[in-house]
């Protein structure tokens, strides 16, 4: 909310007070009124003698401010960020901005201001030892990489993302806080750079989104230390060396090892030809590849939702521990019809999670 100092200062003069006479009215100091007049917000505990002192709604002097949403797209495959796209996502990140009327999580501390390739490599390696990386040259999981946001205290919402928007995830900010919505059709083997590279917007977008090059170049900083993150040099050395060993061809490798590790080809085979360890023409067969083979993957929504409100709300608060608690401190306010919407489940199934909140808590305050 916005204190709107113009309107205080019309309103006290409309009702014949001078800042004295209405400081003396209220019970506080000349410059205590004439620092509102300038701006400064009043405390609490001095609102009521301005509403009863003016007469006033509150909200004459108080403005509810927009919901800072400028989204940030990991694109699915070749799919374009268009005007409609954007919308869409705004208008998706507006109907939860009720949820944050206060910044629910600190503001990030990790920036990097550069897009050099030396930053690129630090921002992936401090990224892979919160995932508890550093010593392993595998891959993160998505629940790993679902860990590493919370880490950057960062909330992470689960929705069906309508068709105009054609994302694995996006990110933006809900009122100061940092807000990656995940599409939960999104196929597991393609969630985990999606996640990373929303990562790293969320770090270099630490002060404000307007400090952020919103820029081709920013994107492909983004994928570069996403790509950096998940796939390390010593998993591409490993993968080397079994093409030495093995009378393999290489496309069966790569199928084998991102199998096995449940990741893309093409995000693997990109990272190859990016370090200079191949020469890859052409990317487009691995794109073709990981469509064929992206079916025997479940899609995210497999793992998190469930018949039973216990498992579900168990499944949500490990995968997203900050959107969790927010909706704890929010759903004895909300209809079983918006807590649906809000979740994306039924209106029965919503009934049933209200219940399971309402025994948790209970069993807690019995403690």
């Amino acid at each position: 909310m916005n204190w709107k100092a113009d309107k205080f200062k019309t309103l006290i003069a409309e009702r014949g007070f001078s800042q004295e006479s209405f400081a003396k009215k209220v019970g506080v100091s000349r410059q205590t009124v004439n620092g509102w007049v300038q701006g400064n917000v009043p405390k609490g505990i001095h609102l009521i003698g301005i509403w009863d002192t003016l007469g006033i709604d509150l909200n004459e002097i108080f403005e509810r401010k927009e919901a800072d949403i400028v989204p940030m797209h990991r694109k699915r495959g070749t799919a374009k960020v268009t005007d409609i796209t954007n919308q869409a996502a705004i208008d998706l990140a507006k109907s939860y901005a009720g949820l944050f009327e206060v910044a629910d999580v600190p503001v990030l501390q990790l920036y990097v201001s550069q897009c050099s390739d030396d930053a690129a490599k630090k921002l992936a390696y401090e990224m892979r030892q919160l995932m508890e990386l550093q010593n392993s040259d595998n891959p993160p999981t998505f629940a790993q990489v679902l860990k590493l946001l919370s880490a950057l205290n960062i909330c992470v919402i689960f929705k069906s993302f309508p068709d105009a928007i054609k994302d694995y995830a996006f990110y933006t900010r809900i009122n100061k806080t940092p807000v990656v919505f995940v599409n939960t059709s999104t196929h597991i083997n393609d969630l985990v750079f999606a996640l990373l590279h929303e990562a790293v917007h969320a770090v270099r977008c630490n002060n404000a989104l307007n400090e952020c090059m919103v820029l081709e170049q920013e994107d492909a900083f983004c994928d570069k230390v996403a790509s950096m993150a998940q796939f390390s040099d010593a998993y591409l050395e490993t993968i080397q060396i079994s093409l030495r060993n093995k009378n393999k061809p290489y496309m069966q490798t790569l199928v084998d090892f991102s199998t096995k590790n449940v990741h893309s080809i093409y995000g693997l085979a990109k990272r190859f030809k990016d370090s200079g360890r191949f020469t890859i023409k052409t990317l487009n067969q691995y794109r073709i590849k990981d469509n064929v083979l992206k079916k025997k993957y479940p899609k995210f929504e497999t793992y998190l939702f469930s018949e039973d409100a216990s498992v579900y709300l168990k499944n949500l608060e490990q995968y997203s521990p900050i959107w969790y608690q927010i909706i704890n401190r929010h759903y004895t306010t909300l209809t079983p019809g918006r807590l649906a919407e809000l979740l994306d489940i039924t209106p029965l199934d919503a009934r049933a999670v209200i219940d399971v909140f309402r025994a948790l808590n209970a069993n807690h305050g019995a403690r």
